[in-house]
C-alpha cells in the first residue's frame, strides 16, 4: 500500500511502525532497567545494608542467635520431648547426657583427675552355678535377657552397669536383638510406697528426657528397653521383703523387657530365682586384670606396676583386698599420688587409709586443711551410723539438711560451732577427701562406698561390743561386715566370737580372719566344726582361706588340714580345698595345687594368677599341654615370658600351643612391653627358623638407634638395625610358626594381633587363595553401617569368594581378625599387585605420590569448588532478576543440596576430601543414590554415608552456615522445612503425625532466620507472604520436608528396618550436586557469554578435569603399597612416624 494511506484512525503505516518501535523499545527499557531501581523496588537497598551490618556484627549477631534459639529449642523440647515424634531427639540427647555422665570415671578423694572409664574399666569375669568354667561378664549379658549379678562389696557390680549404659550410649551394644534402651535404676531409690515406672521416668529425665512417661511405658511393653537395677543389698531390711515383692510384679508384668540386677553374694536369698535367666557371681580380679586397671594410672618414676604387684605378693591379706575393684582403686591412688606403705592386715589398711585420704590437701593451690583429721572423722562415723541405722529402704543416703544436722550434734562437743562450720567442714570431706560424696545435685549425701560407711560404724562401736552385737542380732544381713571389721580392730574379740558362734556360725568363723586376738579353744572349735562343712558354700570357702594365709599356727594348721584334703577322693571337697588353697595368696599353696594337678586345680591355680606361673612353667616342661594353655589364661607378662622358651620346643604341639597362645596375647600393649625384656638364648637368637621382618614396621627409635638384647645372660649393644632385638626375635619365631603349628591346639575362636597374621596372609600364603573379583563386592561392602544384617552379609561374602580357602590355614588365620578388616584386606589383595616384604616395611613410610592430597585432585576439586559457586550465585540472583516470581525464592534446597555436598565432602566418611566420595556422592550421585537404595531396599543394608550426612544436616553449624546465606529468606524456609522434618520424622512413627509440628517449627525458623539475617523487609515478606505464596512456596517447602525426611528414614534404618524404610527414596535431592550445579552454572554462564562459548568452557573444563583425575590415578598406583592404610594398623604406629 502506498505510504499516504491512512487507516481508520488517521496513522500511516510508517507511523504505526514507528509508535510500535517506541512502545517496545519502552517495554524493553523497563525489563532491563537500572539494577540500583529493582534494588530500590526490591528492597534490596534494606537487605545490602543488612548484609553490611551483618557482616560487620556477625559475631556478636551470631551469639545472639545462638543463645535465642538455644532458649528456644530447649522451650521447644522440654515442652514436647515426651511426645512420641520427639522420641528421636530426646534419646539423642539421653545418649549425649549419658556420655558426658559416664564417659570419665570420678574417683572421690582423686578431686579434678578423673580416668576415662575406657581406660579404666577392666572386662569382668563371672561364674554361674553349674560352670567351672569364667565367662566375660558383657558376653553373658549378650546371651541372657535377665540376669542376677552377686559380688562382694565393691567387685564391679556397679561399674559394669555404668560400663553397659555407657556402651549403650556409644552405640557398641550391637550384639543386643532391638538394641534396647539402657536405663540405670539404684535400687535405693526404691520405697515401699513408690512407683517403679514413676522412678525410671526419673531416672530418665536427670539425663535430658524430660516428660518420658509414654516412652517407658511402651519400652517396657514391648522390650525396647533394658533395666539395670543397681544395688538390692542397699534396700534397707526393713522394706527389702516389701520391695522385693513389688519388683516381682513388675517383672512378671513387664516380661518382655531385659533386666539386670545387681546384689551383694551374702545377702541375696535367691528371691529371683524364677524371674531371671541365670545367677552370676562376679569373681574377684586376676593378676591379669589388676595389671590392665593399674595401667591406666600415672605412676611415678620412681614406681611401676611391678614393684606393686610383688609388695602385694608379699602381704597376702592385702593381696586379697586388691582382686576388689574397690579397694584397688584406693590402693592405686596411695601408692601413686602419696608416700603410703602398705600394711599387713585388713583393718590396719583401712585405718592407715582413711587417715592419709582425711589429711590431704589442696597442694597446687597451697590451701591447708581447716579441720583436723580427728574432728572429720568423729563426724564421719555420726553420719555413718546414722545412715545405718535410717529406718525404710535407704540406708545409703542422707539429705543434705539431715546431715547438717547430724554435724552440728558432733561439733559442740569438738569446740566448734554448729551453724558456723558443719557446712565448711561438710565441704572439706567431700572435696578433699572423697570419703563422702554429693548425690542428686548436693541434695543428699553417701558414702564413696558401703564399705567406708561400715568401718566407720565399727570404729564408732569399737568400745561397745554389746551394742554392736544387739544391732547384728535384728539385723544380720546389715551388720555382718560391720562385726567382723570390728574383729580387726580391737585387741582380744574371743567374748564377741563366742556370743556371733551361738547364733551364727559362719561369721564367727569369718571374724577368725580378721581377729587379732582369740582363745586357742574357741578357735579350734569353730575350725573344727567347719572342717566337715566344708562345702558348704563359697562362704565358707572363703573363711578357710583367710584363715589359712595367716602363718602362724592357727594358719598353719588349717592350711595342713586344706593340703590333706587335697589328697583326698572326694571330689566336691577336693575342689572346695583347692579353691581355698588359691585365695590364699601363698607361694607355698601354688605348689601343693601343682603336686595335685587336674582337672580339678586348673581353675584355681590360674586364680593364683604370677605367684603360679613358675610352678605350671615347671610343670609343662614336664610335657604337660595343659599347663600352656593355664599360663595363657593366666595371661599376665609374667605367664607370657614363660611361654616363649617353648616356641623352640621339639615338641609340636607344645610349640603350636605357645605359638597360638602368644599371638593372641602380644596384642595387649602390656604384654609386649614385657616381651621387650625377655631374656633369650644365644641359639635362639641365631635361629634362622623366623621371619624377623614382620617386626620391621614396628620397631620404636630407641631399637632403630641401638638397643639391648639378651643373649646368654649377657646385655649386649646392637648397631642400628644389623641384628634382631629381643621381640622381633619373638615375633618372627611366632609368625613362622604360625605357618605349620597345628591348627587343632589352638582355643575356641582366637583373635590374633593383626601385625602377624597380616603380614603371613597377604605375603606368606597368600597363594592358599583364589579370590577372583572380590574387590568390588568387598568395597560395597565397607560402605554400609554397621549392623546385624551386615555382619551376616559379610560372612557370605567371605564364604563365597575363598570357597575352599576358608578350610585353609590362610582363612583360619584370617577368621581371627575382624570381620571388616578381613574384607578390607582380601580387597587389597586382589585389586592391587601382590605385596612383599619390603612393603611391609614401608607401612607407615609416607608415599611418594597419594592421589588424595596431589595437585592433580586439588586442581579438579578446585575447578568444582568455582563451577558451585557459580551455580549458587546464579541461584540466589534469581529472586532479584524475577522479584515478584514467588518460584524462585524457592531456591533454598538446590542452594542447601550444594552447601551440604562440600561439607559432607570436607567431613568425610573416613577422612577429609576422599576422592572415592567427590566421585560417588558427586560426579555420580544420583547413579549411587539407586545402587545405595537398592541395597537398603533388597539387602538391608545402610550405607555409612547416610549417618554422617544426617549429622551434617542436623547439625547446630548448618543451621548457623545455612542461615548466613544472602538469600535468607529462601534459604530458611528450605532449610527450616529439610531440617525440621529431618528431626520430627526421624524416630516417628508415621509420616503424616510429623508434618503439624515439622511445618509450625519451621515456619518459627525461617522467621527467626529471616529476621535476624536479611532485614526488616525480609521479614515482612515471611510474615505478609505466608499467604500469598501457598500454592507456589508451598510445594518447594514440601520438597525441602521430604528431603529431610527421607534422609532421616534412611538413617533410623540402620536400627529399625521396617517397611518406612522405602520412604528413603525421598533423600534424592541430596544426590543431586552435580546435575543442580552444572544446570544452574550453565545458566549462570550463558548471562554472559553465547551458548557456543558457554558449551566450548564445558568441554574445557572437563577435558582439564578428565585428563588430570586419570593421570593422577594412574601415578597413584605405581606408589600405592598394598597394605599401607590398613586402619586396624593404625593404633600400632611407632611414634616416630606419627605426624
Amino acid at each position: 500500500m502506498p505510504d499516504s494511506y491512512r487507516n481508520s484512525i488517521g496513522y500511516r503505516y510508517k507511523e504505526i511502525g514507528e509508535i510500535y518501535d517506541r512502545a517496545f523499545l519502552q517495554k524493553k527499557q523497563e525489563k532491563e532497567q537500572d539494577w540500583r531501581e529493582v534494588f530500590s523496588k526490591t528492597g534490596g537497598w534494606a537487605a545490602f545494608a543488612a548484609s553490611i551490618f551483618l557482616l560487620i556484627f556477625q559475631d556478636t549477631l551470631k551469639k545472639w542467635f545462638t543463645a535465642f534459639s538455644t532458649a528456644i529449642e530447649k522451650n521447644i523440647y522440654d515442652r514436647f520431648a515426651g511426645t512420641k515424634m520427639f522420641w528421636g531427639i530426646a534419646l539423642t540427647k539421653y545418649r549425649q547426657a549419658l556420655i558426658g555422665k559416664y564417659r570419665e570415671l570420678k574417683i572421690p578423694f582423686r578431686v579434678d583427675r578423673p580416668l576415662k572409664m575406657q581406660d579404666v574399666y577392666v572386662p569382668l569375669k563371672v561364674k554361674g552355678k553349674r560352670d567351672t568354667e569364667l565367662i566375660d561378664a558383657l558376653d553373658a549379658v549378650g546371651k541372657h535377657k535377665r540376669l542376677m549379678v552377686l559380688g562382694q562389696p565393691g567387685a564391679g557390680k556397679s561399674m559394669l552397669l555404668k560400663f553397659l549404659t555407657l556402651s549403650y550410649a556409644e552405640n557398641r551394644l550391637l550384639n543386643l536383638a532391638e538394641r534396647p534402651v539402657a536405663i540405670l535404676l539404684e535400687l535405693y531409690r526404691v520405697g515401699v510406697d513408690s512407683d517403679i515406672v514413676a522412678l525410671l521416668v526419673k531416672a530418665l529425665e536427670r539425663d535430658d528426657f524430660p516428660g518420658a512417661t509414654k516412652f517407658v511405658e511402651q519400652g517396657l511393653e514391648n522390650g525396647t528397653v533394658m533395666l539395670l537395677l543397681d544395688g538390692l543389698d542397699e534396700v534397707g531390711s526393713a522394706a527389702r521383703s516389701t520391695i522385693v515383692q513389688k519388683l516381682k510384679d513388675f517383672l512378671d508384668r513387664y516380661e518382655k523387657c531385659r533386666v539386670i540386677l545387681t546384689c551383694r553374694s551374702q545377702v541375696y536369698y535367691n528371691e529371683f530365682n524364677e524371674y531371671v535367666d541365670q545367677t552370676l557371681e562376679v569373681v574377684e580380679f586376676t593378676d591379669q586384670q589388676m595389671r590392665r586397671f593399674l595401667a591406666a594410672w600415672a605412676m611415678p618414676p620412681e614406681k611401676s606396676i611391678d614393684q606393686l604387684m610383688l609388695t602385694l605378693q608379699d602381704r597376702p591379706r592385702i593381696l586379697e583386698l586388691a582382686r576388689n575393684p574397690l579397694l584397688l582403686t584406693i590402693i592405686a591412688y596411695l601408692y601413686c599420688d602419696t608416700p603410703f606403705v602398705l600394711p599387713h592386715s585388713r583393718s590396719e589398711f583401712y585405718q592407715k587409709a582413711i587417715d592419709i585420704l582425711l589429711e590431704t590437701w589442696d597442694q597446687a593451690k597451697q590451701t591447708p586443711n581447716v579441720y583436723k583429721m580427728r574432728e572429720k572423722r568423729l563426724v564421719l562415723r555420726q553420719l555413718a551410723i546414722r545412715m545405718q541405722e535410717q529406718q525404710g529402704s535407704d540406708r545409703r543416703s542422707m539429705q543434705f539438711q539431715q546431715v547438717l544436722a547430724e554435724v552440728g550434734q558432733v561439733l559442740p562437743s569438738l569446740n566448734l560451732e554448729a551453724g558456723k562450720d558443719a557446712q565448711p567442714m561438710l565441704r572439706e570431706i567431700v572435696e578433699r577427701s572423697g570419703l563422702l560424696m554429693e548425690i542428686d545435685g548436693g541434695e543428699r549425701y553417701q558414702f564413696a562406698h558401703l564399705t567406708l560407711q561400715e568401718f566407720f560404724v565399727a570404729e564408732l562401736l569399737r568400745e561397745n561390743a554389746d551394742e554392736l552385737l544387739n544391732r547384728f542380732e535384728r539385723d544380720r544381713a546389715s551388720w555382718r561386715e560391720m562385726v567382723k571389721l570390728w574383729c580387726g580392730l580391737v585387741g582380744d574379740s574371743t567374748g564377741l566370737i563366742a556370743r556371733v558362734y551361738q547364733s551364727d556360725a559362719i561369721t564367727a568363723f569369718e571374724c577368725l580372719a580378721d581377729a587379732q586376738q582369740v582363745e586357742q579353744s574357741l578357735a579350734d572349735q569353730i575350725v573344727n566344726e567347719f572342717k566337715g562343712r566344708l562345702t558348704e558354700s563359697d562362704a565358707i570357702v572363703q573363711a578357710f582361706a583367710a584363715v589359712a594365709s595367716n602363718t602362724r599356727s592357727r594358719g598353719q594348721s588349717v592350711f595342713e588340714f586344706l593340703a590333706e584334703t587335697l589328697k583326698g577322693q572326694d571330689s566336691d571337697r577336693r575342689i572346695a580345698a583347692a579353691n581355698a588353697l588359691s585365695l590364699t595368696n601363698l607361694p607355698i599353696a601354688a605348689q601343693v595345687l601343682v603336686d595335685n594337678y587336674s582337672a580339678q586345680v586348673r581353675s584355681p591355680l590360674i586364680r593364683m594368677g604370677d605367684l603360679a606361673v613358675p610352678k605350671i612353667k615347671q610343670l609343662a616342661e614336664t610335657g604337660e599341654q595343659n599347663a600352656l594353655n593355664d599360663l595363657f589364661r593366666i595371661g599376665t607378662g609374667q605367664a607370657a615370658k614363660a611361654l616363649v622358651p617353648f616356641l623352640w620346643h621339639n615338641n609340636a604341639e607344645l610349640s603350636g600351643r605357645a605359638t597360638w597362645h602368644l599371638a593372641t596375647l602380644i596384642a595387649n600393649p602390656e604384654i609386649e612391653n614385657a616381651l621387650r625384656d625377655c631374656s633369650l638364648q644365644a641359639a635362639q637368637l641365631k635361629d634362622q627358623r623366623l621371619l624377623d621382618w614382620v617386626w620391621e614396621p614396628f620397631y620404636e627409635a630407641r631399637y632403630r638407634d641401638g638397643g639391648v638384647m639378651a643373649e646368654a645372660g649377657a646385655i649386649i649393644s646392637l648397631p642400628p638395625v644389623k641384628l634382631p632385638f629381643v621381640l622381633a626375635t619373638i615375633t618372627g619365631r611366632i609368625a613362622y610358626l604360625m605357618q605349620e603349628a597345628p591348627i587343632e591346639v589352638a582355643l575356641g575362636n582366637p583373635k590374633f594381633d593383626p601385625r602377624l597374621v597380616i603380614p603371613v596372609c597377604a605375603i606368606v600364603l597368600r597363594q592358599q587363595v583364589n579370590l577372583g573379583e572380590f574387590r568390588f563386592e568387598a568395597e560395597e561392602l565397607l560402605k554400609q553401617a554397621v549392623t546385624p544384617a551386615l555382619e551376616k552379609a559379610m560372612l557370605e561374602t567371605l564364604a563365597f569368594w575363598l570357597g575352599d580357602g576358608w578350610v585353609s590355614r590362610f582363612g583360619f588365620l584370617l577368621n581371627s581378625l575382624d570381620r571388616r578388616l578381613q574384607l578390607e584386606l582380601l580387597s587389597r589383595l586382589e585389586g592391587q599387585r601382590n605385596a612383599d616384604r619390603d612393603d611391609w616395611a614401608r607401612l607407615f613410610k609416607p608415599l611418594k605420590y597419594r592421589f588424595n592430597t596431589s595437585w592433580h585432585y586439588r586442581t579438579v576439586v578446585g575447578c568444582a569448588l568455582l563451577l558451585s559457586v557459580v551455580a549458587i550465585v546464579q541461584l540466589l540472583y534469581l529472586p532479584f532478576r524475577f522479584p515478584t516470581e514467588w518460584i524462585f525464592w524457592s531456591v533454598g534446597l538446590p542452594s542447601l543440596a550444594i552447601v551440604y555436598f562440600w561439607i559432607f565432602l570436607w567431613k568425610g566418611i573416613e577422612e577429609h576430601l576422599e576422592p572415592e566420595l567427590f566421585a560417588n556422592f558427586g560426579l555420580l550421585g544420583v547413579i549411587t543414590f539407586f545402587v545405595e537404595l537398592r541395597r537398603l531396599y533388597v539387602e538391608r543394608l545402610t550405607w555409612a554415608g547416610v549417618a554422617v550426612l544426617f549429622e551434617i544436616i542436623t547439625s547446630n553449624q548448618a543451621s548457623a552456615d545455612a542461615s548466613a546465606d544472602a538469600n535468607a529468606v529462601a534459604v530458611a524456609f528450605a532449610f527450616a522445612g529439610a531440617v525440621a522434618f529431618a528431626f520430627a520424622v526421624a524416630f516417628a512413627g508415621t509420616f503424616s503425625g510429623a508434618v503439624a509440628v515439622a511445618v509450625a517449627v519451621a515456619f518459627a525458623f525461617a522467621g527467626v532466620f529471616a529476621g535476624a539475617f536479611a532485614g526488616a523487609n525480609a521479614f515482612a515478606v515471611v510474615v505478609a507472604g505466608t499467604f500469598a505464596f501457598a500454592s507456589t512456596f508451598a510445594n518447594a517447602v514440601a520438597v525441602a520436608f521430604a528431603a529431610g525426611a527421607g534422609i532421616s528414614f534412611w538413617y533410623r534404618a540402620e536400627t529399625e528396618l521396617d517397611s518406612r524404610r522405602f520412604l528413603a527414596a525421598f533423600a534424592f535431592p541430596w544426590f543431586c550436586w552435580f546435575p543442580i550445579t552444572v544446570c544452574s552454572a550453565t545458566f549462570g554462564f550463558l548471562n554472559f557469554f553465547p551458548i557456543w562459548q558457554v558449551a566450548s568452557l564445558w568441554g574445557a573444563i572437563v577435558l582439564l578435569c578428565s585428563c588430570l583425575w586419570f593421570r593422577g590415578q594412574t601415578l597413584d598406583r605405581r606408589a600405592r603399597n598394598p597394605l599401607q592404610g590398613i586402619s586396624a594398623l593404625e593404633k600400632y604406629r611407632p611414634k616416630r612416624e606419627q605426624q
